[in-house]
């Protein structure tokens, strides 16, 4: 969570995936990220780096497609603010 809190809960991630927005991606077998809080992905390391405390989260490549959507919003994100 946003305050660095977790939530344990009893059902599998593909119950929460499946019924948070779309701002929330699944990008390995143990996370979903919301995709606001994403600043950098680094495909070399296979990592992507959340915005508020540098927190780096591993990616599989399992969810690469996931990644590939993920990068194509950070890239619309930062033409818009640069704009």
């Amino acid at each position: 969570m946003k305050d660095g809190t977790i939530n344990n809960a009893y059902k599998t991630l593909k119950t929460f995936e499946n019924q948070l927005p779309k701002n929330f991606v699944r990008i390995h077998q143990s996370y979903i990220v919301n995709t606001n809080f994403i600043s950098r992905i680094s495909y070399g390391k296979s990592h992507c780096t959340l915005k508020q405390n540098k927190m780096q989260l591993p990616f599989s490549k399992s969810y690469r497609e996931n990644i590939d959507g993920l990068k194509k919003i950070l890239s619309k994100n930062t033409i818009s603010a640069l704009n």
